[in-house]
């Protein structure tokens, strides 16, 4: 796992519960970037495999097989955490080449949203047409002290109260970071020169 520039974000992430699954971003004031602390613990992003597996898309009947990489993000943190899709990055004679996603994909299968500490989640992801791979994923922490108080205020005003409908949220504020997963490299069972496309975020 290679973790870069990781800083505590002036930026708030807000995650909605579910059946919605994007993220989005409201800037917020906030103290200078600050680095994170030394030997704080991280989510942590792994490659575990391939899968042929059937998924159920949303909004559509049938479920064709797909040949996917399967990854699992695991918060090793002491919070909660929030995360999307950052980019997906091939490798080219001119080095890593990123294509910037900045959501949460409709096509990586069962990415989700948020993860309690110690709480991992396994998701799979098309291949694109490359030899070398990887993906990046941004975690964001829930934030402590007054930050934290006042993203949980903000969620209190913003949601609706018990019996009502509506949906609802929840601020993270805390350190912001990028994971990037292990290299993924043509095997017996992941063709080179799969036509999937990168990322669908629709």
């Amino acid at each position: 796992m290679a973790l870069e520039n990781a800083t505590s974000s002036p930026h708030r992430r807000r995650a909605v519960s579910a059946p919605q699954k994007s993220l989005w971003r409201d800037k917020v004031s906030g103290p200078p970037l600050a680095p994170l602390p030394a030997g704080q613990p991280t989510a942590l992003l792994t490659f575990t495999g391939h899968t042929n597996a059937v998924f159920r898309l949303q909004g559509r009947r049938s479920s064709p097989s797909e040949l996917c990489a399967t990854f699992r993000l695991t918060n090793a943190t002491a919070e909660r955490i929030t995360y999307y899709a950052e980019s997906i990055e091939t490798w080219t004679p001119a080095g890593w080449q990123a294509t910037t996603l900045r959501c949460t994909p409709t096509n990586w299968h069962h990415f989700g949203a948020t993860l309690a500490p110690g709480e991992a989640i396994t998701f799979h992801v098309p291949p694109p047409a490359a030899e070398r791979w990887r993906i990046r994923v941004t975690a964001t922490e829930k934030a402590m002290g007054f930050r934290g108080i006042k993203d949980r205020f903000t969620d209190y005003r913003a949601n609706p109260r018990p019996g009502e409908d509506g949906t609802r949220i929840e601020s993270f504020s805390g350190f912001t970071y990028p994971i990037v997963s292990p290299e993924v490299t043509p095997s017996s069972s992941l063709p080179s020169a799969s036509a999937v496309p990168d990322g669908n975020c629709g």
